[in-house]
């Protein structure tokens, strides 16, 4: 046999024992390698247990330390949110008074306005709503006559009913006394919004019962379509305003849709206004006089007294007429301006003529200006004049209305001197109402009756029975409008004795060289 092992085994022999022996030891370098990973990693956790219980103890003592300052920290704390809290209530306050009526808690003017802006933003092609401005008609006669906790009463009431009457599609607001605005969106058919229209009446129809007592009141609505009447909130608020006095100068309790034809009528006010107010300042306005004519007995025939008539001599069109220009002058206040005028002409009228008695016409705005005693007393002082020589004529329906609070002030006028006459008397149902007022010195029957005296008998003697109780009164009846013999004989034949109309002379102008 040769040997056991040759050198090639013992060469592969060594070779795989080199192997095992650095396998060995890879393996256990290993092991410690992981296990001395193990060791830091529970040595950093409690290295960091240590480190986070040193900062607590550190931070308690610190508080224990400063434990008054640190109270006091609290309570500034405390106290600044509580100020944060009430400034976002006051904010919360006065974003609801902004734009919420304090009364119905509706959306207010401001409100309604910036939803009409976005509306308009967001209208798309073919779109088209709503503005219904609706007014309570009379609220200010049961405002005044009963008292504002009664007109507030009235509103919520309004307001509710209104409410009752809204879709989705509507949204109402308040932005006036007794004013309301309903925007309608989403309107294909503006036919069929005239359903709306009717139900928005028809919760009106059943009275109020405000404090136990029953009171009627009817709503006037003024209706725009957008964009059609309006392409900017500005212009379509003001166009149902329009609409709105337009449906009540039909009558009230109805309803107008905004047209053409009123936007030229507003156009023709503001221009009038502007021409008023350029008349003033020119002094185109002049006053003429129309003599009353007195048959009594001890008169027989004489002219009694004056009538200031005013005038107009407008540099373009002439002479006009009070009708003509009146009505503007009274809805925009000028005729309190144009009043002073009449009364600065009457008075150097009388300063000039010791034995003339005038009267001068006034409107219910004249009226309860405010100011109009200091007007005659500064007059009456300037002139040296008795006051007994000025006579105020009135519509007789201000004696009608008890809301208007008339007797006081006649009361002060009559105090002065100063003849109160009741104008156009017979033309309302006010007028028996007016006879029985004491401080009345003398009615004018309107023309109307005169006019239509000579035609119907039934005239006549009413005519004859206002001039029986009159004379039973101790008050004065003069006749207007008189333009011929037979009515002057018609009259006398009903025992009238004092008359004013063209057949005793047209009113003319007064001038200062005549007197």
């Amino acid at each position: 046999m040769g040997l056991l092992f040759s050198d090639e085994t013992f060469a592969a022999a060594g070779l795989n024992y080199n192997t095992a022996i650095y396998g060995f030891v890879y393996i256990l370098l290993s092991v410690l390698l992981i296990m001395l990973v193990i060791i830091i990693r529970n040595y950093s956790k409690r290295i960091s247990m240590y480190e986070n219980m040193s900062a607590e103890e550190g931070k308690k003592e610190i508080v224990h330390e400063n434990s008054d300052e640190y109270e006091k920290l609290l309570q500034e704390n405390q106290s600044l949110n509580e100020k944060i809290e009430e400034l976002k209530k006051n904010r919360d306050r006065l974003y609801t008074m902004a734009y919420n009526d304090k009364l119905t808690n509706l959306p207010n003017r401001h409100a309604l306005c910036e939803l009409i802006d976005s509306t308009i933003t967001t209208l798309r092609k073919d779109e088209q709503f709503v503005l219904v401005h609706i007014d309570l008609d009379n609220f200010k006669s049961v405002n005044d006559k009963l008292g504002h906790s009664y007109g507030d009463e009235l509103i919520l009431d309004a307001s509710h009913r209104l409410m009752e009457a809204l879709d989705e599609n509507d949204y109402l607001s308040r932005i006036g006394s007794d004013e309301f605005i309903i925007l309608s969106q989403n309107i294909e058919d503006i036919a069929d919004y005239e359903e709306k229209i009717r139900k928005f009446q028809k919760v009106f129809a059943y009275p109020f019962i405000i404090s136990g007592r029953e009171i009627f009141i009817t709503i006037s609505m003024g209706i725009v379509v957008a964009p059609k009447d309006g392409k900017n909130t500005g212009l379509l608020l003001r166009n149902a305003d329009l609409a709105m006095l337009e449906a009540k100068n039909n009558g009230r309790n109805t309803c107008c849709y905004y047209g053409e034809q009123i936007g030229e009528k507003y156009a023709q006010k503001l221009e009038m206004q502007s021409e008023i107010t350029k008349a003033i300042e020119n002094g185109e306005f002049q006053v003429y006089y129309q003599p009353v004519i007195d048959f009594s007995p001890d008169r027989n025939k004489q002219e009694a007294e004056y009538e200031a008539l005013l005038r107009w001599n407008h540099p373009e069109k002439g002479l006009l007429l009070p009708e003509q220009f009146l009505p503007v002058a009274i809805k925009t206040g000028q005729i309190v301006l144009i009043c002073e005028i009449v009364l600065d002409n009457v008075f150097e009228r009388l300063a000039r003529e010791a034995d003339t008695k005038i009267s001068v016409n006034l409107s219910n705005r004249e009226f309860f200006s405010g100011n109009l005693i200091d007007m005659i007393k500064i007059r009456v002082e300037k002139y040296n004049i008795d006051a007994s020589r000025l006579e105020l004529e009135l519509k007789e329906d201000i004696f009608a209305d008890e809301s208007l609070n008339t007797m006081p002030l006649i009361e002060k006028l009559r105090s002065m001197g100063i003849e109160i006459i009741v104008d156009n008397f017979g033309v309302r149902l006010a007028s028996m109402t007016a006879l029985g007022i004491s401080d009345i010195s003398k009615i004018k029957i309107d023309k109307s009756f005169v006019d239509a005296a000579m035609f119907e008998e039934t005239y006549k003697l009413m005519i004859e029975a206002i001039i029986k109780v009159s004379d039973s009164l101790g008050i004065k009846t003069i006749a207007e409008g008189v333009e011929s013999v037979e009515q002057e004989k018609m009259l006398k034949s009903v025992k009238c004795k004092c008359f004013q109309g063209f057949y005793y002379g047209a009113p003319k102008k007064y001038k200062k060289k005549e007197y």
